[in-house]
Formats: structure tokens, sequence, C-alpha cells
């Protein structure tokens, strides 16, 4: 359900249901060690939003689980996901949690970017899928 587990974890992220001395400033990216993702991701939830590549689409994956795979056509909002240390309830840091929000719109002191890349077969972090 969240990064690190299933369990919520309030010590785990920078949200403003936290401290609430801290809790509307950002934190370094190493600053929650104990909201680490299995796979080694720091700050999946909380601190700052973080934009995606996808444009919002509200119904998205009912369209996947029907097998149409093609990515939302462009509109007006980008995906945002990871729930910025301003938000205060638990379910705005779930993995699944996604939001639509105007790119023109966009609060920079609480947004960022996670970049990625693919992951290659010699990476330590690669897995090959189990045969059935």
């Amino acid at each position: 359900m969240f990064p690190w587990g299933n369990e919520w974890r309030a010590h785990a992220l920078r949200w403003h249901g936290g401290d609430r001395r801290e809790g509307e400033t950002t934190a370094p990216v190493d600053a929650y060690p104990e909201g680490c993702s299995p796979y080694g991701l720091l700050q999946m939830a909380g601190n700052v939003d973080e934009w995606c590549a996808d444009w919002f689409q509200w119904d998205v994956y009912r369209h996947y689980a029907a097998g149409d795979l093609r990515p939302p056509v462009p509109g007006e909002e980008r995906v945002i996901r990871g729930g910025t240390c301003l938000r205060w309830q638990r379910h705005h840091f779930r993995c699944a949690m996604r939001r639509g929000n105007d790119p023109a719109m966009v609060n920079v002191h609480y947004t960022g970017i996670r970049c990625a890349a693919d992951v290659s077969a010699r990476s330590p972090a690669f897995r090959e899928a189990p045969e059935a």
C-alpha cells in the first residue's frame, strides 16, 4: 500500500500530519530512511509531489484492465504522485494514489521530478521473472 509496506508509518515520510513544526517544509531525500522501499528508493511518498510523464485520465486503469494499454492522450493535466509535505491525510501517500495537476498551476516549492531509467539485465536490481 505504501512504498515501505502495508502498515502506516508516520515517521517514514515528511508530511503535514507528522511534525507540525517541520511539516510545511521539504527535507533532503535521505532524511527518512525508514520510508525506503524494498528496491532502495527513498521519498516515494511525502516531501514533494512528483510529476509523471503521462497525462491524467481518471479512468485509465479501466482501459488497461480491458487490454487497451495505449497511454492517455495529451490533455490539460499531468499525473502527480507521491504526496507533498503539505498533505495530511494518509491516503494521499498510497502508492496507487494519483491525481491530475495543470502544469501551469504548479507549486514549484513542493513539486519535483523523479528521474528513472529502464533497468538493464546486468543491474543488481534486475530480477528475472520466475518461470511458470
